[in-house]
Formats: structure tokens, C-alpha cells, sequence
């Protein structure tokens, strides 16, 4: 996930008050960015881990029990990695049981609890000349800055290429030369190159390759889309079993499970082998995690869009739902939407701080619930929602 100056890829303080109650205010003061480590585990459970945080001074700390003891270093309070002192984040990801930083002057650092990554529970020095990083369940991605795509990490479903079981010693070439953008999924790879080739590889089941089976791929295999429409790239994400396409004419396309709403239509299949076009338009930048099944979208006329499986109550949108409020503003972001969903919120990898304060009163999900029923259209399915009503063009309303 990378750092993004975009107001959707930034977040307020005011969402994080709770959160960071045991900071000082000159510390919460000095933050430049942060990254949630927050994903949802095998088990269909949420897992929150901590933080890491970056002021302006160029300090960077771990916060939170798991964090630190992956780091061998004591879990009551703010520690601060004296490794990267000077050093400016660019970007933060994290998979089951490892987090990565990628730093301005292309060096890559690990952590893991699990021995296979070698780190001896300390931060770990990975490779330099690296661009962007990505990371998946047990795989990372690193594209360096000749654009040579490289992986790291578990391999039994192809997820990193070649037929090795793992490489967690050393990076492995893709094969791919010539990357611009790179996302990982639960345990699948995507790759698009400046010629516009979208690749991808790992595990294929239900299709969310895109490649219109579900045999898993253990090389980079380009996928086709078919039809009239401009197929120009944008940006794509993979959450832990679908694969969103975002196109330049604000188009977006999917591909891989739709049980759960993740392609937004009751209407398609159970999954989708190819990619399908989703029933939103103009589709200004798109939101997942690798082991979620939801995506948050906003389109360019300022709207805030949300469908599939959300929240610790497993919430469930079958349409891309537009969410309905007064206070919402430009500088809405796809943190504050998770607000509404997860506590705690997600960052989607590194966050930068935004100054501005939202002026939205935080939402106590212990004390609002209703239970209602939703897509009017298609087979009324009763859910749990928190403080919001669903109307019948597929909207949350907010008191």
C-alpha cells in the first residue's frame, strides 16, 4: 500500500482520538504518518496489532504488545527503532505475520514473529534500490527502481513464481521488467507495466486472476479484457479473493468471489472468472485489503461508495451503497469511511496526517443498532448496521 499525498489516502487525528488517549498531545502533535496494522485472520476474525509511526522529526515507533515483541523490545509504551532514525518513510505493509517499510532511499526493512523471515526478532535489512513494496498473506513484492519486479516469502500457490516452496532468504526476479504499479492479494500477485499489461499469478480460485479459469498460475500471465470499452488502467486492488480494475475513464471492472458482495451485484455469478464491469461509474480511486472482502470507492463528483463484507459483524452491501451525510466533505478519506465499519479505523497502509479536522462526532457502535433490511430490489436480506439506514436507491443515511 502506498503513500499517497491523495486527500483519500490521508486521515484526521479527530478518528484516532481513542486510539492514541495515551499519547501526549506534543507527540500526536509531531505525527507525519502511521500505519494500522490491521487485517482479518484465517480464522474470519479481526486482528489489530499496533502501529508505526513517524513524526516530523524523523523518528519512527512501534506501538503495541504484538509489534514489539516482534522486535524483542519492551510492549508497555511508545519504542521508538533507532535503525531508521533520519530516515523519511515512503511506504508501510504488512502481511499474518510480518510488517515491511520501505524508505525514501530505496531500503527495505522486516519484522516477523514467524523464523522462516530470518529477522531474530529484530528489524531486518532487506534490499536496497527498491521503489514500492506490496504485501500479501505470507508473500511481498518489492519493484525496484530499474523497474524489475521482484518477490520474497511462501510460494505454495505461485504467489511469488517459480516452483521453489519459499524464499524468504533473498529476493527472486518475477520475471516482469519495465513495472509501473504492482498489488497483492491474500495469495495472489498483480503487475502493470508502463505499455499498460496487466499480469497476474498466484492462487486462482473462484478467478480472481482474472484469466478466465481457476488453474493457479506460478508465472506472471497477462489478462485480457474484452468488449468496446477503453480499457486504460488506472489503478487495481485485490482483496482476499476478488481483484478490482480501475480504468481511466472511470470505469471499474472485478473478477473472483462474489458471495459476499465484493463484485457488487446480487446479479452476477458466485464468482467470476473474467473481469466483469461493476454497476458504478466514474470511479475516481478504489480501496481493499488483501484479506478483506469490501472495497470503498469515491467518484469524481465527491461521493463515497461502499459494498461486500464489512466490520467486525460481518455487515454485508450487495450494491455499491452510497453513503449519505451533511457532514461529509472533500476531505473525506477512505480511513474515515473505515471508521464507520472498524474500531479501530483502518489506514490502508501508510497514512499520511492530514491537518484539517473533520467535524464528525465518532460513532459508538456498542449503542446503535438497528436491524433493517436491504437491497429492495433483490431478495430483502436482513443485516446488522450501525447508526445508518439504507434507503431504497441504496444509500446510508446518517442521523
Amino acid at each position: 500500500m502506498e503513500f499517497c499525498s491523495s486527500q483519500h489516502h490521508q486521515t484526521t487525528m479527530s478518528i484516532w482520538k481513542e486510539e492514541f488517549q495515551t499519547f501526549s498531545q506534543a507527540f500526536i502533535d509531531s505525527i507525519r504518518a502511521f500505519c494500522s496494522v490491521h487485517y482479518r485472520n484465517d480464522c474470519e476474525q479481526d486482528c489489530h496489532l499496533g502501529y508505526i509511526i513517524q513524526t516530523k522529526h524523523k523518528q519512527t515507533y512501534v506501538f503495541g504488545e504484538t509489534l514489539c515483541r516482534w522486535l524483542s523490545l519492551p510492549n508497555d509504551s511508545l519504542q521508538q527503532l533507532t535503525t531508521l532514525n533520519g530516515k523519511i518513510i515512503k511506504q508501510v505493509d504488512y502481511g499474518l505475520d510480518f510488517f515491511v517499510i520501505l524508505t525514501m532511499d530505496g531500503s527495505v526493512y522486516l519484522a516477523s514473529s514467524d523464523p522462516c523471515w530470518q529477522t531474530d526478532r529484530k528489524l531486518r535489512w532487506i534490499e536496497t534500490g527498491i521503489e514500492k513494496i506490496a504485501c500479501g498473506h505470507e508473500h511481498l513484492l518489492l519493484l525496484g527502481s530499474d523497474r524489475r519486479l521482484m518477490a520474497m516469502g511462501w510460494n505454495g500457490l505461485g504467489q511469488t513464481t517459480g516452483t521453489a516452496q519459499h524464499s524468504h532468504r533473498s529476493p527472486v526476479f518475477t520475471g516482469l521488467e519495465n513495472v509501473e504499479k504492482i498489488a497483492c492479494g491474500w495469495a495472489h500477485s498483480l503487475a502493470l507495466t508502463d505499455t499498460g499489461r496487466l499480469y497476474s499469478w498466484g492462487l486462482n480460485e473462484s478467478g480472481r486472476l482474472g484469466l478466465n479459469d481457476e488453474m493457479n498460475r506460478n508465472v506472471p500471465s497477462e489478462i485480457e479484457f474484452t468488449g468496446e470499452d477503453d480499457y486504460q488502467i488506472k489503478d487495481f486492488v485485490a482483496g482476499a479473493a476478488h481483484t478490482l480494475f480501475l480504468m481511466k475513464n472511470g470505469a471499474l471492472y472485478g473478477c473472483g468471489w462474489n458471495d459476499n458482495g465484493e463484485l457488487g451485484s446480487p446479479d452476477f455469478d458466485q464468482f467470476e472468472l473474467s473481469p466483469i464491469r461493476l454497476p458504478i461509474e466514474n470511479v475516481e480511486a478504489i480501496a481493499t485489503g488483501w484479506s478483506y472482502r469490501f472495497t470503498i470507492a469515491f467518484t469524481n463528483d465527491g461521493s463515497c461508495y461502499v459494498w461486500g463484507e464489512f466490520g467486525q459483524d460481518s455487515i454485508r452491501l450487495y450494491h455499491p451503497t452510497r453513503i449519505m451525510a451533511d457532514h461529509l466533505s472533500s476531505s473525506w478519506s477512505f480511513s474515515a469511511i473505515s471508521s464507520l465499519y472498524f474500531d479501530p479505523p483502518l489506514t490502508f497502509g501508510w497514512c499520511g496526517r492530514k491537518v484539517a479536522r473533520l467535524k464528525v462526532k465518532q460513532l459508538n457502535f456498542a449503542q446503535y443498532s438497528q436491524r433493517i433490511q436491504c437491497d429492495p430490489e433483490h431478495d430483502y436480506v436482513s443485516m446488522m448496521v450501525k447508526r445508518f439506514s439504507i434507503t431504497s436507491d441504496h444509500s446510508l443515511t446518517f442521523p
